[in-house]
């Protein structure tokens, strides 16, 4: 080949170099990068209102996580007796867990004894469970339950690879409470305090350091721990001491749950683990691998694990594969059976079916890559147009009579080949800047560069294993009418797309116009795979509603929903004032939407059932405020919600906050605190000693750490909660005579917030409203032009789902990337074939093409990620059966000096003489995406999605490029004028 005559070549070579460089430059930088490391920091300060936990531990530990170096933004949310802190960071390399570690530890060294200590775990966001269970305790096991799932089960679940938050429900830890007796401990002088300070100072164990002896250094510690908690001496004033047993109750109890959770209406046990779907099912299996340590010791009754569906998902799509590629074989045998060497032709074609799919996940695992359902999908959607090489290579050498004519052969295979694999994989380029569809891209260019390599180097030899027999392709007479009948048409055909080639231009264009029309009509809707077999809803109750009634509702929900035959089970958790429902179900007798309709209408008094989670059948979209004041930001939230009920478009519309209990709130009667001699501190202490109990210091034992609760006062029968009397009867402790807190002071109710959520460091309200799938930028406008009408004070901000419209412009950008595949397919077909016109023709045929596909999915639904993706990998298989019609125009001879009649006799054999080549590479194409359109998981959609748009595209593409190639030969391919007259006479049979 003489390159210095490739000038064009050159030119497309430096082109399409500086168009691919634009392109990843203006790529989104979230497309390219990812989005970082997160990390999420949970304090725990039982007792104490949402108000009071922001202002001790969230600004704080706000304060101290923004100056941690790579810091993206900082969310948290402040719940009664729970901090919780997100914080995300730039970049994809791995975050700095030290630096979140020590910024979470600084602050709490800070604060009060009886805070918990930060729990800091890698972060996905997501706060739908990746894999729950029921835990039950064994029959040989001793102990406590809750003590061991926190101490043993949880820090091992927490360490695996991709797991996030792991959160226990229905159990509380064990610690010791200490309830003084308040006529004993007054009369003695002794407060709550002074008990703490004492068994704090006493019941220690400590590190002394090291000595030396012997030439050994021998660590010493002191060991001051009382055997028994219950026999400590407390100092009084004037040297005497008194035993704890004497003035206050001690025993060990259960620290009251966050939630109480049960399992078809049983009380139960649930530890659940929060993540991403990437990776599902990695994690999953490591799940499994690590709750096989403590069988024996309890009991996992697994309730939904997100990983296994995955993996059944990927068994699927294997299956799926597996098939696609027997009856890619099983086409190409029948294809080429007829033909050249017979059946030893035939016999290559289907061996190198598997020989291809073998090669190419080699090459990906050699990659390092894992080999999951996008990888699987793309080897066989790829399998199919890749395997055309084979078929090509059988129709050009089956007809060799000798080596030297295989060598012609192998040069004019080459430019087709090359062609054909060079576009399909020039078109996947730009779905390399999107994470969703790299794992098809790679699949499908590997398996094309395989079987380019495998036609054009290792087949040629076995096609021409006897040096060739010339058993060149012919049609006989003795042909079926069918057939003839078809080839009069084809030659109709000819004739009147070169006569008429604007009608069939126009028809085309028309066609394309209505597919892009569809597609903008349809909108993009970010999509995202929901559970196939578990429903997860949210139950929102009266704020303050005792957990035990919350509990006891949620019992009768849930006995009245797994009553019906498709449900399995229903894992209910209930906290004060909402609560949660995990539903499973047969999804061969039901779907998720229609679980969600059943719980809906289930009577929940009190209770309003919301689903966090989109379906197949709809979606939900967050609608958040900031401003300085939570008060007023819920206050505007509430508003918004009246006004988002008045769209019609919206379905539900949920508020994501909820008012808090009536909040007990007492106020000094300064009068007679000054005449008892009490200070309002010493009032202060007393109520929270007594109703509280704060933790005095956390006890070492052979069990780890245990904490130490010191009560002023129990409720009757050791209830952990005082009532509204007992709390007014608590002593203000005086030896003289001690007095209740109700005599001291004034009482009043007022609300309080049940959670305070922040980012950025502002207070945040949201609600949420659900829709039928649709681009989130259609609900944005329709929506916030009736919000926007609120009159908001400066500094107050709504803004609609960032996440959802983010997704949608950068699917709306899949419309740059379809553009730059048919860019980097016409630099490499004007490479190949050194003309700036033959890739006009041929990829003319891609538009409307794709437009019949693009028609029937806008039909069925929204124009989501999975069908942008599959459109953009479909558009290089599109044009092959173009390439090759192109190809054969090119190699006909079409003379402009010759004889119209000629040109178009020698038109009509060139497309007559690739039909048989080009049904063959469609008809495996289509029978490689075939089994694919069967799969019914619903986190295979991208695999049923590609499988559709490649047959419709690709099958409608021969069509097109029968019909517009002719027409186009005129003025690109080189024929002149045709009256196309005497085309019928020239057709043989």
């Amino acid at each position: 080949m003489n390159w210095l005559g490739r000038k064009k070549t050159s030119l497309c070579i430096i082109a399409g170099t500086a168009a691919l460089s634009v392109f990843f430059i203006l790529a989104p930088e979230r497309e390219r990068g990812g989005g970082g490391l997160s990390y999420s920091v949970t304090i725990r300060h039982y007792g104490i209102d949402a108000a009071g936990m922001e202002r001790t531990i969230t600004i704080p530990l706000e304060d101290a996580l923004s100056a941690v170096s790579g810091v993206k933004n900082i969310q948290s949310s402040s719940e009664n007796g729970r901090t919780r802190v997100f914080v995300y960071f730039n970049g994809e390399a791995k975050g700095p867990y030290e630096a979140v570690r020590d910024a979470a530890q600084r602050v709490y060294e800070s604060l009060p004894p009886s805070v918990q200590r930060p729990e800091i775990q890698s972060s996905s966001g997501a706060r739908v469970p990746l894999w729950t269970a029921a835990v039950t305790a064994g029959p040989l096991f001793r102990g406590s339950l809750a003590d061991f799932l926190e101490r043993a089960v949880k820090p091992r679940l927490e360490s695996l690879e991709g797991s996030g938050e792991v959160e226990i429900s229905g159990t509380g830890i064990n610690e010791i409470a200490v309830v003084l007796k308040q006529e004993r401990a007054a009369a003695a002088g002794l407060t709550p305090e002074d008990a703490a300070a004492a068994l704090g100072m006493n019941d220690v164990l400590l590190p002394a350091g090291k000595v030396s002896g012997g030439g050994r250094e021998i660590p010493v510690v002191v060991d001051g721990r009382y055997d028994e908690l219950s026999g400590a001496l407390v100092p009084l004033d004037g040297g005497y001491a008194v035993r704890l047993e004497d003035i206050a109750d001690v025993y060990e109890q259960e620290r009251e749950p966050e939630i109480l959770s049960r399992l078809n209406g049983k009380r139960t046990a649930v530890i659940a683990v929060m993540g991403n779907s990437e990776g599902a099912e990695k994690l999953s299996r490591a799940i499994r691998e690590e709750i096989k340590q403590f069988s024996g010791d309890i009991e996992f009754t697994v309730l939904s694990d997100r990983g296994e569906e995955e993996a059944a998902a990927y068994r699927s799509v294997l299956i799926a594969a597996l098939q696609g590629s027997l009856m890619v074989a099983l086409a190409a045998a029948l294809f080429t059976s007829g033909r050249g060497n017979g059946p030893r032709t035939a016999l290559v074609c289907a061996f190198s079916v598997p020989l291809i799919c073998l090669v190419s996940a080699g090459v990906l695992a050699f990659a390092g890559m894992h080999p999951d359902r996008a990888l699987l999908g793309g080897i066989a959607a790829g399998v199919g147009s890749a395997v055309d090489t084979a078929i090509l290579s059988s129709e050009k050498f089956a007809a060799c009579g000798a080596l030297s004519e295989g060598k012609d052969a192998l040069k004019r295979l080459f430019v087709p080949l090359v062609s054909g694999a060079a576009t399909t994989m020039a078109a996947l380029v730009p779905l390399l800047s999107v994470s969703s569809g790299r794992g098809l891209v790679l699949a499908i260019g590997a398996v094309n560069a395989v079987s380019l390599v495998t036609a054009l180097v290792f087949l040629p030899p076995l096609f021409l294993w006897e040096g060739g027999k010339g058993n060149a392709v012919k049609f006989k007479r003795k042909t079926r009418r069918a057939p003839r009948v078809f080839f009069r048409f084809l030659a109709f055909s000819v004739k009147f797309c070169v006569e008429k080639p604007r009608i069939v231009q126009c028809a085309a264009a028309l066609l394309s116009a209505g597919g892009i029309l569809a597609v903008v009509l349809a909108g993009a809707d970010p999509l995202s795979a929901a559970s196939e077999n578990s429903v997860y809803a949210h139950i929102e109750f009266d704020g303050g509603l005792l957990a035990e009634e919350v509990d006891r509702r949620l019992a009768e929900f849930s006995e009245t929903l797994a009553a019906a035959e498709e449900i399995k089970t229903v894992q209910t958790g209930a906290r004060t004032g909402s609560g949660s429902a995990l539903i499973t179900f047969d999804p061969k007798k039901t779907g998720a939407d229609r679980i969600r309709e059943k719980a809906r209408s289930v009577e929940l008094p009190g209770g309003f059932v919301y689903f966090p989670e989109t379906s197949p059948g709809e979606r939900v979209w967050e609608i958040s405020i900031s401003g300085d004041d939570g008060g007023k930001c819920r206050e505007f939230a509430k508003e918004a919600a009246g006004v988002c009920a008045g769209v019609p478009l919206i379905r539900e519309t949920v508020l994501n906050f909820k008012d808090g209990t009536k909040r007990l709130t007492f106020l000094p009667d300064r009068e007679k605190l000054g005449e008892a001699g009490i200070s309002f501190y010493r009032f202060a202490e007393t109520a929270r000693q007594g109703v509280h109990g704060l933790i005095a210091y956390k006890r070492t034992g052979a069990g780890g750490e245990t904490d130490v609760r010191i009560r002023g006062a129990g409720g009757a029968d050791k209830r952990p909660a005082l009532s509204r009397k007992e709390t007014s009867e608590l002593l203000a402790g005086r030896r003289d005579g001690a007095l209740n807190l109700g005599s001291l002071s004034f009482s009043r109710e007022e609300s309080e917030p049940s959670g305070i959520r922040r980012e950025g460091r502002r207070r945040i309200a949201s609600i949420s409203i659900r829709t039928r799938p649709m681009d989130p930028r259609r609900v944005r406008d329709e929506v916030m032009k009736e919000i926007r009408k609120i009159d908001l004070p400066p500094g107050y901000v709504f803004e609609f789902d960032r996440e959802a419209v983010e997704a949608a412009e950068s699917l709306s950008g899949t419309v740059l990337s379809f553009l730059a595949a048919l860019l980097f397919c016409y630099m490499v077909i004007a490479s190949v074939n050194e003309s700036f016109g033959i890739p006009l023709a041929v990829l003319s045929v891609a538009p409307p093409s794709m437009a019949v596909p693009a028609v029937v999915l806008a039909v069925s639904g929204s124009f989501n990620s999975a069908v942008a993706c599959a459109f953009v990998t479909v558009t290089g298989m599109a044009v092959n059966a173009s390439v090759l019609i192109a190809g054969e125009i090119k190699d006909a001879g079409v003379s402009p000096a010759g004889r119209s009649e000629r040109d178009t006799g020698s038109l009509y054999r060139a497309l007559r003489k690739v039909l048989p080549a080009l049904i063959a590479t469609a008809g495996t194409t289509i029978a490689g995406a075939l089994p694919f359109l069967f799969l019914t998981e619903g986190s295979n959609i991208l695999m049923r999605t590609l499988a559709l748009v490649t047959m419709l595209g690709v099958g409608s593409s021969c069509v097109f490029s029968f019909a517009l190639l002719p027409g186009f030969s005129k003025k690109i391919m080189g024929a002149r004028g045709c009256s196309g007259t005497s085309v019928l006479k020239q057709v043989h049979f």
